[in-house]
């Protein structure tokens, strides 16, 4: 029961300031109330389709909204057009685009059912600017367009890196969210400049580790 009613928590202005404040991040009421439409759609087509194993608002919270948002101070991302690949619920790249109008955004997702529940949150949410590709990150050609290229849920890293690298303008840069030991593997990856690991708050092994493509 008490599981329950936490996983089941009302999302509140009070409590998105709250769980968010950590995240060097204190959203407007506006954005607020955007957020607290977005968890209540995400835990609706989570019935349906697998987004998010987290079944706790808070913890939907922390781990989608705040880890995402935190790079928008620690990266920084500022405008510019940027790739989420493997978007799946839409992590990181609506919060950061909710964050950072300015954005120009790019969902690549290829799984049919989780691009519809995206193309749903940008038209709930009225997102402007924001493009939705249902294909495979390696059948997509972006040769040099894109200003930052974001990935929560990694596959095959070395794809990911190589469409990136080809992907990216001169200044372009990759950020990734990795536990410890992966980021020090990613790290070795040759062709990039990687900045040293930012730890994510309320975590003692999650990082964002930031790289720069080499001519």
């Amino acid at each position: 029961m008490d599981r329950l009613a936490k996983s089941n928590k009302t999302v509140t202005e009070e409590l998105v300031r709250s769980v968010l404040g950590p995240f060097d991040f204190q959203p407007s009421a506006a954005m607020a109330e955007a957020i607290r439409r977005y968890v209540e759609l995400l835990q609706r087509w989570n019935k349906r389709i697998s987004l998010t194993s987290l079944e706790d608002t808070s913890e939907i919270l922390e781990r989608h909204f705040g880890e995402s948002l935190f790079a928008v101070h620690a990266v920084p991302i500022s405008l510019g057009r940027l790739a989420d690949v493997g978007s799946g619920g839409g992590f990181p790249g609506i919060p950061i685009k909710m964050a950072v109008p300015g954005v120009d955004l790019v969902l690549i997702e290829s799984n049919a059912r989780k691009a519809a529940f995206l193309s749903e949150v940008t038209r709930i949410l009225g997102l402007a600017s924001v493009s939705i590709i249902n294909k495979r990150v390696e059948e997509i050609d972006s040769a040099g367009s894109l200003d930052f290229v974001v990935a929560r849920a990694l596959g095959s890293i070395p794809t990911l890196l190589n469409w990136a690298h080809s992907s990216l303008g001169a200044n372009g840069k990759v950020v990734l969210w990795l536990g410890t030991n992966d980021s020090k593997e990613v790290s070795s990856s040759p062709g990039w400049k990687w900045r040293l690991p930012i730890l994510v708050p309320r975590s003692e092994n999650r990082v964002i580790l930031v790289g720069q493509r080499l001519p």
